[in-house]
């Protein structure tokens, strides 16, 4: 009977526990999963450019079947063929399997985004709820997803146009639509960016005033004309 140290001494292979926990999201067969396994196990071993007969032998499959799986996995961007120039200068064939990583973090990344973003409808639904003083209706809760996943504008901008409007006694979602397509129109991303575009907008108002008071004062100041002084 074997033992463990004879199992130890022909090798381990190590793959990552999120690649298992992943697989569906891949969108490949456990068939093609099992070949890209052994492409893997046999790039460790320096075989690159394994045959069709070799990986057909050892997955069970036809030499079809494991053209097809193969067809499958550069598909779904789980594998690469590639072409690489030889000490001689010659071009040879290559598999790369390490492209199925990439995809591994593409998909745990949008999961992490999606997480993020279904957090922060929760805040932002429950501060519109506050300020709009009811519940919002499905359609705004999509406009909040769109918002944050389609146009990117950040949860605190999203907050920040809610105040604008509710200062403005505009209780709707088009005006604050209207107000965040001005401000990316402006380059406005940021608190910082609201802050000084509203610094800038209450010193023109402030210079509309001054404006007025002294054209009023102009005219205010300007002598009497009667009607018997131009007949």
């Amino acid at each position: 009977m074997r033992t463990l140290r004879t199992w130890m001494e022909k090798g381990f292979l190590s793959l990552p526990k999120a690649l298992f926990e992943q697989f569906v999201k891949l969108n490949i067969s456990a068939e093609s999963f099992l070949l890209w396994i052994q492409i893997y196990c046999i790039l460790l071993d320096g075989d690159s450019f394994p045959s069709m007969q070799r990986l057909a032998k050892l997955t069970g499959q036809s030499v079809t079947q494991v053209s097809e799986d193969i067809a499958s996995l550069i598909e779904n961007r789980c594998l690469s063929l590639q072409s690489k120039k030889t000490d001689s200068g010659k071009l040879e064939d290559i598999y790369d399997p390490y492209l199925l990583f990439e995809r591994l973090d593409e998909i745990e990344s949008l999961e992490k985004n999606t997480s993020t973003s279904k957090l922060g409808i929760a805040k932002l639904n429950q501060q519109f709820q506050q300020e709009l003083g009811r519940p919002l209706t499905p359609i705004e809760i999509e406009k909040l997803y769109m918002w944050l996943d389609q146009d990117h504008y950040s949860g605190e901008l999203i907050q920040l146009a809610l105040k604008e409007a509710v200062l403005a006694n505009a209780y709707n979602f088009n005006y604050i639509d209207r107000i965040l397509l001005t401000w990316e129109g402006k380059n406005i991303r940021t608190k910082a960016d609201v802050l000084k575009e509203q610094e800038y907008r209450k010193k023109q108002l402030l210079q509309k005033e001054i404006d007025q008071k002294q054209m009023q004062d102009h005219f205010k100041n300007q002598p009497k004309v009667t009607i018997e002084k131009w007949l």
